[in-house]
């Protein structure tokens, strides 16, 4: 529940670890099984939020055990439940007809079963095989809905008949428990105000456990996650040892584990912090715990921040920026690359202090080479941030939601927008010119608008590097979109 609340326990009939014997190719044809991408159901939210769309969560009864062991797979056999054999038969094996919990392929048979039962009335999306959408209906349509697939939890939005027809498929084949405007979605909290236009997810729950578990809950906040001179001072050498043990290392790892749980899901304004503790997984000791715990007592004055959504009367948009930080790891002089997608209205440069667009791709990342200059880094951000625009319009289009107008694109480095217009041979560009023909292309295309922002106004910046507070929290409100409790 949204405060961690145990709703209700399970028993479950699992086969044993001799499933460590069934092989792929031989006992089973394919184990692969998905689950729907964060971004899709961050564009769903948006998408119900600014078209007044109901929202409901469908959790499915023994969701594995509706898959079937079909004739492509070797019948397998296991032993009865200790406790509960057949009087007379002790000593017969059960065979298995259906996706028991514990085979390798469970998953897949499960997720197979969905996609039949559905295939009826929705279609299966190439951009996320685990969404689903009504053919031929545009959003904003009657009979409109969409779904994204989590294992057994299904996030539906939709309006009233559209949410009949995912009953109506549903109820065919599985037992289905409906939840109208959850309170939490895999962990994560939502605030749904479907009336007033306005929804938002967040961890406030989620962080309140990680600083019980390390004995935080009444630490001093922090007005920034990580101090800017950290990074830039001495820091363990690539290869060191743990200098503290290996215990100290492994408590390390565990924290930065549920801190990077918390960026990915719904606190990209750790991000770039929780990055750059990543990079010492190996060889961190009490000074990296130290850092660690920083940022947890950030997030002890932010609970209740989150990716924030707002209904707009006006026309609203897919947008996006990029930003490098050139050379910024000291121990190897590789950049770090930051970039945001969002939806809302048009980003206003002048107007930092109103936020209104809503992320849906947010991502800070060490680039794998080392760049030789800042170009190099900041193209290489812009490109993978293109990546990104292609696939969040090719995800809008099978959403029924029309993407004509180019993706604005904000970009701080000038000779980039440069080159998004305009071919220029220049040599000391020609060991990444195969990025820069990808930017140029799709802007050629008539798929992004490259357009130059400075640094000082460019909130992806905060997703590259460590900054001083009054930056800092600029560019946060930015980045996290409007927050309900500032809305008035």
């Amino acid at each position: 529940e949204a405060k961690g609340r145990v709703r209700e326990r399970k028993v479950r009939v699992t086969i044993a670890a001799m499933a460590k014997l069934l092989h792929q190719g031989i006992d089973y044809v394919e184990k692969a099984s998905t689950t729907v991408q964060w971004p899709p159901i961050r564009l769903l939210l948006a998408y119900a939020v600014q078209h007044g769309l109901m929202i409901k969560l469908k959790d499915m009864e023994s969701f594995y055990l509706c898959g079937n062991l079909n004739q492509e797979n070797r019948e397998i056999a296991m032993r009865q439940v200790q406790g509960f054999e057949t009087a007379g038969k002790e000593t017969w094996l059960c065979k298995i007809l259906k996706g028991v919990y514990g085979l390798p392929h469970a998953g897949n048979l499960a997720q197979a079963k969905l996609a039949k039962t559905l295939e009826t009335q929705f279609i299966r999306l190439t951009a996320d095989d685990c969404v689903y959408v009504r053919p031929d209906i545009k959003i904003g349509q009657p009979g409109y809905a969409a779904l994204g697939a989590h294992v057994d939890d299904m996030f539906c939005i939709g309006d009233e008949a559209g949410q009949s027809k995912i009953d109506e498929q549903l109820d065919k084949v599985f037992t289905v428990k409906t939840e109208y405007n959850p309170a939490v979605l895999t962990g994560v909290q939502l605030e749904y105000d479907e009336e007033r236009g306005y929804a938002k997810f967040h961890m406030a729950s989620y962080i309140e456990q990680m600083l019980e578990k390390c004995g935080m809950s009444d630490c001093n906040p922090l007005p920034i996650p990580l101090d800017p001179g950290i990074p830039k001072g001495p820091l363990p050498a690539l290869g060191e040892e743990p200098a503290d043990g290996w215990d100290i290392l492994y408590l390390y790892q565990c924290l930065l584990g549920m801190l990077l749980w918390a960026a990915i899901k719904g606190r990209p304004d750790i991000m770039f912090a929780v990055c750059f503790l990543g990079r010492f997984a190996s060889s961190a000791g009490k000074t990296q715990i130290l850092w660690a715990k920083g940022v947890l007592r950030y997030l002890a004055g932010t609970k209740t921040w989150g990716l924030g959504y707002q209904r707009h009367n006006g026309p609203v948009f897919l947008q996006a920026a990029s930003d490098a930080d050139f050379a910024g790891d000291s121990r190897t002089s590789r950049s770090t690359s930051g970039l945001a997608v969002g939806y809302g209205p048009q980003f206003d440069p002048a107007a930092p202090a109103n936020p209104a667009v809503g992320l849906i791709v947010g991502r800070s990342v060490l680039e794998r080479e080392v760049a030789s200059s800042t170009a190099q880094s900041e193209t290489h951000a812009a490109h993978d941030a293109v990546e990104e625009i292609i696939w969040t319009r090719h995800l809008a289009a099978e959403l029924g939601v029309t993407v004509d107008d180019p993706v604005r694109m904000h970009c701080d480095n000038a000779g980039v927008v440069k080159q998004a217009s305009k071919q220029v041979n220049h040599t000391a560009a020609k060991h990444f010119r195969v990025a820069q023909a990808v930017v140029r292309q799709q802007a050629n295309e008539g798929n992004i608008e490259l357009v130059h922002l400075s640094s000082a106004k460019n909130y992806t910046d905060m997703l590259t590097k460590a900054l001083t507070r009054p930056p800092y929290e600029i560019h946060r409100a930015q980045l996290m979109g409007p927050q309900a409790e500032f809305l008035g």
